[in-house]
């Protein structure tokens, strides 16, 4: 599958468009990305371009076992940090 690089992408509708596409594909092999409300389509599309998919390690008979393998965005959003550090500052405050 030949992936069009982030920086060609002309908008959002086009990044939701290439990014159904490409999980779609993903789903195929057991592979399922998790996505937070901080993230657009396009940040999720260059999330899996540039980090995940380089490193990630599919292996071609992982969704005959019944396993899927999960990514989320929430492990790269700076937002969602900013979220749980609150929040585990709170809960520390209240306890």
């Amino acid at each position: 599958m030949a992936l069009k690089q982030p920086g060609q992408i002309a908008d959002e509708a086009e990044a939701a468009a290439l990014l159904t596409v490409l999980l779609a594909s993903l789903a195929l092999h057991g592979v399922a990305l998790d996505m937070c409300e901080h993230y657009t389509a396009l940040d999720a599309y260059r999330l899996l371009f540039d980090v995940i998919l380089p490193e990630a390690q599919i292996h071609p008979q992982l969704c005959s076992t019944g396993f899927i393998q999960h990514y989320a965005t929430w492990e790269y959003c700076a937002a969602c940090a900013a979220e749980f550090e609150a929040d585990c500052e709170r809960h520390h405050e209240e306890g």
